[in-house]
């Protein structure tokens, strides 16, 4: 059983959430172990970057505000949730360093802010029953085309078994969510998961594809590799 509160968990989510990325672009683990870390956070797009804490408080994390790895000792919480948030915000300098990835990475979200806008036109609004089965769907059909891509050795067993743990948690998201905060967590969350297969341009196929089918602009899909 876990060692924090359910309104502490809830701090660490809606820091994450406030984050450039969203708390689906992280995976967040809460430890059983009396010894270690209460709490362990990885960065979905380079899970070398990452971020754990203690029962003392002490965090440590990557990457940090001056060197690769940086360990701080607080006086509570809310100093491990400043840490925290501070620490998604050096993540976003690490990936400004990396430039061609950064610029394309913004590129894929200032598109997906614009599509967001043109398909969502009540902010509010959430996913009716009948559109939470045309998600099933289209999520399906994700599942099977990555499925595919494994038989063709284009992506692992592992990778896909990571991709589909991913699916079915935003799929169980959708019920309590707005569509637009909805459709923006689960694609930033499936670009920044697929990107970091190491397979940047299928990643970023299979990214923009999807979110193409999830806004309702199949037209514009991209095709997949062996599609006509």
């Amino acid at each position: 059983m876990t060692q924090l509160r359910k309104s502490s968990m809830m701090q660490i989510h809606d820091t994450l959430e406030e984050s450039a990325f969203g708390v689906c672009g992280f995976q967040v683990s809460y430890p059983d172990a009396k010894n270690g870390p209460v709490s362990k956070i990885v960065f979905l797009g380079d899970p070398q970057f990452s971020f754990s804490f203690d029962r003392k408080f002490t965090t440590t994390f990557s990457p940090g505000s001056t060197f690769a790895t940086t360990t701080y000792e607080n006086r509570d919480f809310s100093d491990v949730i400043a840490d925290l948030k501070s620490w998604t915000l050096w993540i976003e300098e690490e990936l400004k360093a990396q430039l061609p990835i950064y610029h394309e990475f913004e590129e894929f979200r200032r598109m997906l802010e614009e599509k967001l806008d043109a398909h969502v036109e009540d902010p509010e609004s959430h996913f009716s029953e009948q559109d939470l089965e045309e998600l099933r769907l289209k999520m399906d059909d994700m599942r099977s085309t990555l499925e595919e891509l494994q038989k063709k050795n284009q992506l692992t067993e592992e990778q896909v078994k990571q991709a589909n743990y991913r699916i079915k948690r935003l799929e169980e998201l959708a019920k309590g969510m707005t569509k637009k905060d909805w459709l923006r967590t689960t694609i930033n969350a499936l670009y920044s998961l697929l990107r970091s297969f190491g397979i940047p341009s299928l990643g970023k196929q299979i990214a923009t594809k999807y979110a193409m089918r999830l806004l309702g602009s199949d037209e514009n899909e991209p095709p997949m590799p062996g599609e006509n």
